[in-house]
């Protein structure tokens, strides 16, 4: 029910801005701890994907030319099924979608 309901109320805003424009994209933006379990994590930046696997890599090759040491599928994996908000919502308006976490 929440899944149809949120696709419904969303679904207009979405709608009218993909009239107006190319097809946008989603990204979804999270942020991750420096350190987990007494693990270090150096990268500044992770570009999170399942599906959309060469824009990742290009939006990792621009924030790494911009300075931020930049990973794929970290600290995370999308690949793994934990990129939720992302995948949900993309899919549900037909949106290609990135996440990134950022430390």
């Amino acid at each position: 029910m929440h899944t149809r309901l949120t696709c419904a109320l969303e679904g207009d805003a979405i709608a009218e801005r993909m009239l107006e424009a190319q097809t946008p994209w989603l990204l979804s933006i999270h942020s991750f701890t420096g350190e987990y379990e007494g693990e270090r994590r150096m990268m500044d930046v992770g570009v999170l994907f399942d599906d959309y696997v060469t824009p990742a890599v290009e939006l990792a090759r621009r924030l790494r030319g911009q300075g931020l040491e930049t990973a794929l599928n970290e600290p995370y994996s999308g690949l793994r099924g934990l990129i939720y908000s992302a995948n949900r919502h993309g899919r549900c308006f037909g949106l290609p979608y990135l996440e990134l976490e950022i430390r």
